[in-house]
Order: C-alpha cells, then sequence, then structure tokens
C-alpha cells in the first residue's frame, strides 16, 4: 500500500490530468455549430473524445504532460525565486564569521590598550567573576583604607604598571590601592613640563638661528642697516618726485595728464568697493586737493624762474567800469 501523501499526489495529477484532456477537446471542438442537433457534428466530437480518452491518443497525452512538466518547473523557479529573495546577502556570513574568529585575539587586543591608571583593575575581575555590585556604592568593599599601594607607585614611576604586573605585597589579595586618585599628577610629568620650559626656543633665538642658515651675499638686517636703508628710499622716493616736477614744467604743462597722475601715485586710482558710500566723496576730494597742490607747486617754481626785469606794468582805464551800461538782451 502506498504512503498516504504518494497516493494524494497522484491523486492530483490525475485529475488535472483529465482537466486538461477535457480542454483540449473543447478547444479542438470550439466553434462547431449545431453540436446537439447535427449528428456529423456529434460523431466528430465523439472520435475527438474517444481519441484522447482512448489508446490512439498517445500524442495528445504526450503533449498534456509536457504543459504539465512546463507548470512544475515554472512554479519550482518561482520558488527558488522566493527563497534566493529571502536569503540574499547572506551567503558569505558564516565565512566571514570564520575568519574573524581566527585573526581575533582578546591577549593581543588587551596588551595593546593602555591601561587606565585611575581604576583598580580589580574592580573590574570582581564584576567579570559573575559577582553583583552595588551601583550605589562608591568604594569596593574589599578595601580597607584609601592609601595607595607603594609598589604600585614605585611601578607607575618607573614604567613598570601594565595588564600582566603583579603585586609583591599579596597580588590582588593586597588591601592597598592600586589606583591613582583624582587630579594626581606623577613626577616625570611635572620633571618633562620643566625641562621642556626650560630648553623651550624663544622668538629671538628662532628668527637668529633662522637668519643664519640663509646662504648667499645678503647684508645681515640690523637697526643700524635698516636705518641705511629706510633713508636710502626717502632720498629716493623724494628725488623721483622732483624729477617728475621738473619734467612737468619742461613741457611748459601747468596741469598733469590722467596717465601722469597715475604714474605719480597709482593709489589714487583704486576701484572703491562702496561707491555710494561717503568713503568715495572723501576719496575724490583727497585726489583734487593732491593734483591742486602739485599744480601750485608747478606755478611757483615757474614764477621764480621769469625775469622781473621783463615785467612790464599794465595801466587800466577805470573809467569804463564807472558807467553801468546794460547791454540789450538777445531775442
Amino acid at each position: 500500500m502506498p504512503p498516504k501523501g504518494q497516493a494524494k499526489a497522484d491523486k492530483g495529477q490525475k485529475k488535472l490530468l483529465e482537466k486538461q484532456k477535457q480542454k483540449l477537446i473543447e478547444d479542438k471542438t470550439f466553434g462547431l455549430k449545431n453540436k446537439n442537433k447535427s449528428k456529423s457534428v456529434q460523431k466528430y466530437i465523439k472520435s475527438i473524445t474517444s481519441q484522447v480518452h482512448g489508446g490512439k491518443g498517445n500524442q495528445i497525452n504526450n503533449e498534456a504532460k509536457i504543459a504539465q512538466s512546463k507548470e512544475e518547473k515554472k512554479k519550482q523557479m518561482q520558488q527558488q525565486a522566493l527563497l534566493a529573495s529571502i536569503f540574499k546577502g547572506t551567503e558569505n556570513i558564516k565565512k566571514v564569521s570564520i575568519e574573524d574568529t581566527k585573526k581575533f585575539d582578546p591577549t593581543t587586543i588587551k596588551a595593546e590598550q593602555k591601561i587606565d591608571l585611575y581604576i583598580d583593575q580589580r574592580d573590574q575581575k570582581m564584576n567579570n567573576s559573575g559577582q553583583l555590585k552595588n551601583p550605589l556604592a562608591v568604594e569596593p568593599t574589599i578595601f580597607s583604607t584609601d592609601i595607595i599601594c607603594k609598589f604600585f607607585l614605585e611601578a607607575v614611576e618607573k614604567k613598570q604598571y601594565g595588564w600582566f604586573w603583579v603585586c609583591p605585597q599579596g597580588g590582588d589579595t593586597c588591601k592597598y590601592r592600586h589606583c591613582l586618585p583624582k587630579g594626581y599628577i606623577l613626577k616625570d610629568d611635572t620633571e618633562y613640563d620643566e625641562i621642556n620650559a626650560d630648553n623651550e626656543e624663544t622668538i629671538e633665538e628662532k628668527i637668529e638661528r633662522e637668519r643664519l642658515e640663509l646662504s648667499g651675499p645678503g647684508t645681515p638686517v640690523t637697526f643700524d642697516t635698516f636705518i641705511k636703508w629706510k633713508a636710502k628710499k626717502d632720498e629716493e622716493k623724494k628725488t623721483e618726485k622732483d624729477n617728475k616736477v621738473a619734467e612737468l614744467k619742461i613741457r611748459g604743462k601747468n596741469f598733469m595728464s590722467g596717465k601722469d597722475l597715475f604714474v605719480y601715485d597709482p593709489s589714487l586710482f583704486v576701484d572703491d568697493e562702496d561707491a555710494i558710500e561717503e568713503d568715495s566723496y572723501e576719496r575724490e576730494e583727497d585726489i583734487l586737493s593732491d593734483y591742486d597742490e602739485i599744480k601750485t607747486e608747478i606755478e611757483e617754481q615757474s614764477c621764480l624762474d621769469i625775469d622781473k626785469n621783463n615785467i612790464q606794468d599794465i595801466q587800466i582805464n577805470e573809467s569804463i567800469f564807472q558807467n553801468d551800461v546794460e547791454l540789450p538782451e538777445d531775442e
């Protein structure tokens, strides 16, 4: 006797096959007129039915089986696609976890971490052992004093304290504290700061050191050399200004062109970003005042060069201005 699951599957396949056969018969006889009246039509339908259900319909049965297999494959593809969408991205999880466990070494990681000098590591061991610690307690109950262990201080000062350090005075059972109080400063740190403060280079020493590193025929900058350089620059600037005034006098001009004014002082032609503000008007007034000063200076020097003997007195007829005469207006 076959199992119940297999029997149900066989029955389902038989029902599906019968449905497919019935559908095939309907497709073959679709569109025929007078199915119930015409004997020839009924005979044709009977022959097709016998072919489908009988031994002569092997080809039709094969077609039905092929269609059934295609539907089953389609269902399997849908199930595989559903499973792939559910487990997508989890293929390499097992490989990654195995590689991480191989690389992970707790001892090396703990050795790389810097130990905290302000926490007693015995507190951490007590918590990791599974014993519950009162969260309201500030200090652990196993310590009877707040005095710091002298061996601990020596190890810290000699930089021997670490994860694998063991107290010579009983190890973890030592009654003294193996941590520094808050705000405690080590001697090495204070001495290091004092040494650095004494050896710190001043700004003058830094400038002198960098100056000595410079190579070339340059002159060292001192107070005396700077004063000489400043006086030389002022003299050159004054000479340049006098040359410009003399050149304008030779040309016979009593005013400066835009180009000459730009050559004389290019800062007068700097564009102003805020042209609407009052600074722009003040700048224009400064330009005009500079122009007037240059003009008067040129006129004064030109007047000094004129020969006074060539000046003739011009007599003015004052009677012309005594009688007021109204001139006719233009129409």
